[in-house]
């Protein structure tokens, strides 16, 4: 991280300059503010000026860290594909979660991904792929809009088993047969 670090002080107008190591407090989207190690005055004005304090902790950064925001393209689903036994609707449960990609996440972070996944079709014929829509992400490190839609395919309805049974009460008709 760059800064700036300005110094106060100064006679005659003089604006010494200071260079430093800049860190954040902490990694977390939110956070304003740094520390401040190593700092030194920089061309002459060591000529002139001694500082008082060669670190800050905490100092307030005028700038925060905005979360990351996630898109569909860094969603993955990497389970078997969705097959269900025909029901007549579309509502489809994914064997496995829909995840974030490695990459798309900073340093040793975790995200857990929730949100419903309906078929295209309802019917056995059609219904080749699923949509995964996920529930917003709207705090912590990082952002996920319920628009940013994963389709899923293959994915499939199989037809459902018919049972068949005939149920028969004799009866009998004219003349005393018997059915």
């Amino acid at each position: 991280m760059d800064g700036t670090i300005k110094l106060t002080g100064a006679k005659n107008d003089d604006a010494p300059a200071a260079t430093g190591t800049f860190a954040w407090t902490s990694k977390d989207a939110g956070t304003s503010t740094v520390n401040v190690t190593d700092i030194a005055l920089t061309g002459d004005w060591g000529d002139n000026y001694e500082l008082s304090v060669p670190s800050l902790a905490n100092a307030a950064a005028g700038k925060s860290i905005s979360p990351k925001t996630l898109t569909k393209t860094d969603l993955e689903y990497t389970g078997t594909a969705p097959t269900k036994v025909y029901d007549g609707n579309t509502t489809c449960t994914l064997p496995t979660a829909v995840n974030v990609k490695a990459p798309s996440l900073f340093g040793g972070d975790t995200l857990t991904i929730t949100g419903t996944a309906v078929y295209n079709s309802a019917n056995v014929k059609d219904a080749n792929k699923a949509t995964f829509t996920p529930t917003a992400i709207t705090t912590g490190n990082y952002r996920l809009a319920a628009s940013e839609k994963l389709d899923i395919t293959p994915a499939s309805i199989t037809k459902a088993n018919q049972t068949r049974s005939i149920t028969s009460t004799a009866s009998v008709c004219k003349g005393g047969n018997t059915l």
